[in-house]
């Protein structure tokens, strides 16, 4: 099965073309209001690289939200076009999945976050089962003062952030918590296309006229209970 990932949630843009469960191709980038010039481009110069045709593809995926308004649209529109035009199945994959996906095997819990505003978070907290990740929370917008009561110690935090900010978050959480590695932590169409494979192979195939962007915007900013 050959696929195109596209994941354009956070900050960091980026392509994928995946055989099966192996990356064949992968673009990223980090700069803003950069998707809308170069998403068609490379999608285009990557497939001319692999020698692939659109032709060739069994699938498109793309990373759903939550995350960047701007860079969901952007991505998505050019995802379902290229499956409506091509007439191929299209399947969605929620950012926070995909950001948790590397963590598999690990055993322990993950939290994976995006930044909503300046200090609200999207979020959900994974547990490792075998080689994937089972959510053990809701999808959640929380403000910052609400993370100490949400996460259980001993959790991992990932989200694509600077060394910086995930720094400043540890020392604000009292709870017993670690920062996951920083190559572990960036957004990747890689992940979204992992996940992606496996909802076309289970049939969980998208109406293009009616998916849209999971913003999670709706969502009041409150604690939703503890995991325990």
């Amino acid at each position: 099965m050959k696929i195109l990932a596209i994941d354009t949630a956070a900050d960091v843009g980026s392509v994928a073309f995946l055989e099966d469960h192996h990356l064949q191709a992968e673009y990223r980038i980090r700069q803003k209001r950069i998707q809308s010039k170069k998403l068609v481009p490379v999608i285009q110069s990557l497939l001319a690289d692999l020698e692939w045709k659109f032709s060739d593809l069994s699938g498109v995926a793309a990373a759903i939200g939550p995350g960047s308004f701007t860079g969901l649209r952007i991505g998505l529109s050019v995802a379902k076009g290229i499956a409506f035009a091509g007439n191929l199945p299209f399947t969605s994959v929620v950012s926070l999945d995909a950001l948790a996906l590397p963590f598999s095997g690990t055993g322990g819990l993950v939290c994976a976050m995006i930044r909503f505003r300046k200090q609200d978070y999207y979020l959900a907290v994974y547990k490792s089962n075998g080689s994937q990740m089972e959510r053990v929370s809701e999808y959640e917008v929380l403000y910052l003062d609400e993370l100490n009561d949400f996460l259980p110690d001993g959790t991992i935090l990932t989200g694509d952030f600077s060394e910086e900010e995930m720094s400043r978050l540890k020392g604000f959480i009292r709870k017993e918590v670690e920062l996951a590695p920083p190559v572990c932590r960036s957004s990747s169409a890689l992940y979204v296309g992992l996940l992606g494979i496996e909802n076309l192979r289970l049939g969980k195939i998208e109406d293009l006229d009616r998916v849209v962007p999971f913003y999670l915007k709706d969502f009041p900013v409150k604690t939703r209970g503890k995991i325990v």
